[in-house]
């Protein structure tokens, strides 16, 4: 007999694939043909047993769309985002549909809380802030391990991990589902996944985008640490009595470096200072990817230095890994510049960390 929270996870679950228009859907006999080529199959079996999103919005995404399409067939896109399809990470709040984070507890209510009048009413800062410019959000994807739609491995290869936290983005991305994300990153949970599904992630500065209105784990003993003029744009720091947490930040992962430009380039303007220490900066689009000169054009009297970490001092890089960083060594002093790890600060600061 199932238990409670198992048949709550399972009409979610169900849930989720009802979303999907049947047009869209493979037929019985298609599915049957697929599984039985065998240059067919493993690619089929990446999509079948590879679940990774907790939301789907579709009819809402169609319904924007089209009247996106009518305001460009009149010559009035609505942003520099106009049609871009975006998927969230499911901590974004989203009109119309809740937010689980992986939780079967939260399905259904608002950050676990069944009784709130903000159960799908709010939208996240930064989310309202991709639809004020165009975007079409059609998805949520899961954190890769919960009790609601189970595990998310890596497309590339099944028998690995693709990452976390946000590595359902990374799995929807790497198999042609979506072009862009958001996530979120404290210590590499945007920058893993992508390295492990072989896309495009970046963490920005703390602080730089909006996480107003973002859903987390902990939520407990809320305080502003910032001046309360500032309150109104202002993320969280959470605390636990006794734990003090490293804030998320939001990331974006995309199918290449420019998507990335794109989008963080759209935002930048909006972005908030948090910090009144932080010092204001212009996005600067002649330093970027889209308009830049290969690195090999760029020597030119002194060489660029990069640092390359072979290791931490405590976990040795798998070999794969290692080569992986060699080929990239290789490449650059190929075109003349310097590689060259361990400054006197990097192996001072590790004598210290290890002798705790």
């Amino acid at each position: 007999m199932s238990s409670y929270w198992e048949v709550i996870a399972s009409k979610r679950a169900n849930s989720i694939l009802d979303k999907i228009p049947l047009e869209w859907r493979l037929s019985q006999d298609d599915l049957a043909y697929a599984k039985s080529q065998k240059n067919l199959k493993t690619s089929i079996s990446r999509f079948l047993n590879n679940p990774c999103l907790l939301n789907i919005m579709i009819p809402e995404a169609l319904e924007k769309a089209e009247r996106l399409d009518r305001l460009h067939q009149n010559n009035m896109p609505k942003g520099v985002l106009h049609g871009l399809p975006i998927s969230l990470k499911d901590q974004f709040h989203v009109k119309g549909s809740d937010t689980t984070m992986g939780y079967v507890g939260w399905i259904g209510t608002f950050e676990g809380d069944g009784e709130s009048e903000k159960v799908g009413r709010v939208d996240s800062e930064i989310v309202a802030q991709l639809e004020s410019m165009g975007a079409v959000v059609f998805c949520k994807y899961d954190e890769t391990t919960n009790n609601i739609i189970g595990q998310t491995l890596n497309p590339v290869s099944m028998g690995l991990s693709c990452g976390g936290s946000s590595g359902g983005e990374a799995a929807l991305i790497a198999v042609g589902g979506s072009s862009l994300g958001l996530g979120t990153d404290i210590a590499g949970s945007v920058r893993v996944p992508a390295a492990f599904c072989g896309i495009y992630g970046i963490k920005p500065s703390s602080g730089r985008f909006s996480y107003r209105d973002v859903a987390n784990t902990v939520r407990f003993n809320q305080i502003l640490i910032f001046p309360v003029l500032e309150a109104p744009l202002t993320m969280k720091y959470w605390q636990n009595p006794g734990q003090t947490l490293i804030p998320s930040v939001v990331g974006f992962l995309s199918s290449s470096i420019i998507g990335l430009e794109i989008i963080m380039s759209a935002l930048f303007p909006l972005s908030p200072t948090y910090r009144s220490s932080q010092e204001p900066f212009s996005w600067k689009g002649s330093q970027c990817v889209i308009s830049s000169k290969p690195v090999s054009s760029l020597v030119q009297g002194d060489r660029l230095k990069f640092g390359i970490m072979w290791c931490d001092g405590m976990i040795e890089p798998h070999p794969p890994v290692r080569r992986g960083l060699q080929m990239v060594v290789d490449a650059l002093r190929n075109v003349g510049h310097e590689v060259e790890f361990f400054p006197k600060s990097a192996k001072l600061f590790g004598l210290i960390y290890h002798s705790r």
